[in-house]
């Protein structure tokens, strides 16, 4: 993608980070390594299903940021730019695979508005909540598997990587205004679906308990 515009500012910090690593210390590139390994790891985990294509592709993508350094523009947030490496690394992945399916989740406090579903913050670790916690993910990982990939990505930036519009159309290639009404076409459509499969999940469970009764 073209890398005209960017949204933030990297701090000096991180420019001298940067610094040391185009001057060949190695061990600088480290830091920035565990600053983002979580953020990247987290984001490729959303686009692809396949755990230990994850791993591969997040390490593909500090190499090839690696490499590239000398080419970023300090201008830009090193970890926006980051970001773009790893969800074209997914894209190409994905087109390699020829349309198979891939999935996300959704950040918690974004499940928790959903009416539908318990809310997963509790503090007490039961047996009971943590059965919850995993039901409700299977829930939202199959109804995440049926939203088109333009969907996923801006689900996953906006609200499990918590990227604000502009850092979402440096990393896209997409205006703000389309990223919004994109953003807000993938809410309904997940909503809507999740409300589908969650009526269907409680209905299933009705059943299954009719026939423990009796």
């Amino acid at each position: 993608m073209d890398e005209k515009k960017c949204s933030t500012v990297n701090s000096d910090e991180e420019n001298r980070i940067i610094d040391r690593c185009l001057s060949g210390e190695k061990d600088a590139y480290t830091i920035l390594i565990n600053r983002y390994k979580n953020l990247i790891y987290d984001l490729v985990y959303r686009m692809i299903k396949d755990k230990e294509e994850v791993k591969d592709i997040a390490q593909e993508t500090f190499v090839k940021a690696y490499f590239s350094l000398k080419n970023f523009r300090k201008e830009c947030k090193f970890s926006t730019w980051l970001c773009r490496i790893a969800l074209n690394k997914c894209r190409d992945y994905l087109r390699s695979m020829k349309g198979s399916n891939i999935s996300i989740d959704i950040w918690e406090e974004d499940l928790a508005t959903s009416k539908n579903l318990p809310d997963n913050n509790s503090k007490i670790n039961t047996p009971d909540s943590i059965l919850l916690r995993k039901e409700k993910d299977g829930i939202v990982q199959e109804t995440l598997e049926k939203l088109p990939q333009m969907y996923k990505e801006v689900l996953a930036l906006k609200h499990i990587e918590g990227l604000d519009y502009n850092e979402m159309e440096t990393i896209l290639g997409v205006s703000v205004n389309t990223l919004k009404v994109r953003t807000y076409r993938a809410r309904e459509m997940f909503r809507n679906l999740l409300s589908i499969k969650t009526q269907l999940t409680t209905e299933n469970t009705k059943d299954t308990e009719k026939l423990k009764i009796n």
